[in-house]
């Protein structure tokens, strides 16, 4: 919806539905919706219209989403495999039972500028973004389960950041024009919340998960010295 020229709204909504949820009633369906709103400053009458703005557009949006994992399950997977030791054949497991897991849930915030100069000459955008998501994630759990993991719930990643985009025409004649622009971005995450027990293999090929610090990390031995007999690398 657009009033006058100046304010614009826009709402969506929509609503998904899944049945990986088991028997739970209340997690079949996840609604999912968005509203933003544009202000255009440069048709605002109080500008009384100057000759070197163009453009100028303030926005924001906030939107909800879900996702409903597809290798999770409420049923217990497995499979029968010849297991040589034994001579015989066994069940593998390949996926553990979750009835009690449900969507991975996004909140995403959006802030941004659009504006326009000197009859087009110089145009810019911004715009800033972050996404909080409650995410699935796993963690060691006891052998006598027939897996070494399980998928739990709980965990946080907060995704952000911003882009930058400037573009500048020093030069506009009927036949030839120069044109400049320049763009930036940057985009960034961490872990708010873990629920994952770390072994050492995991900090250093970057699957570990770390409160506060970004999805995988790689870490590594502090270096120390060189071995003075032999050469060798030393860490602390």
């Amino acid at each position: 919806y657009t009033y006058d020229e100046r304010y614009v709204l826009n709402v969506n909504g929509r609503v998904d539905a899944s049945n990986r949820f088991g028997q739970d009633k209340n997690k079949r369906f996840q609604p999912t919706w968005s509203v933003g709103g544009k202000w255009r400053v440069a048709n605002e009458h109080f500008l009384n219209s100057p000759r070197w703005l163009n453009n100028l557009d303030l926005y924001g949006s906030y939107g909800y989403q879900g996702n409903a994992v597809t290798t999770v399950s409420p049923e217990l997977i497995a499979r029968n495999e010849f297991i040589g030791v034994y001579n015989g054949y066994g069940l593998k497991i390949s996926s553990l039972p979750y009835p009690d897991l449900g969507w991975e849930k996004t909140k995403t915030f959006n802030l941004g500028m659009d504006a326009s100069f000197l009859q087009g000459r110089v145009n810019f955008t911004f715009n800033y973004f972050k996404k909080i998501s409650d995410v699935l994630s796993s963690r060691d759990i006891p052998y006598e389960n027939g897996v070494g993991n399980g998928v739990v719930s709980g965990s946080t990643v907060e995704n952000y950041g911003y882009d930058f985009m400037i573009n500048m025409i020093p030069v506009r004649t009927k036949d030839f024009s120069w044109q400049l622009s320049l763009n930036t971005a940057v985009t960034r995450n961490s872990v708010e919340k873990n629920e994952r027990i770390n072994t050492l293999d995991d900090y250093l090929n970057g699957s570990c998960v770390v409160e506060g610090r970004p999805y995988s990390t790689f870490y590594s031995y502090a270096f120390d010295k060189l071995d003075p007999e032999y050469g060798q690398p030393l860490f602390k």
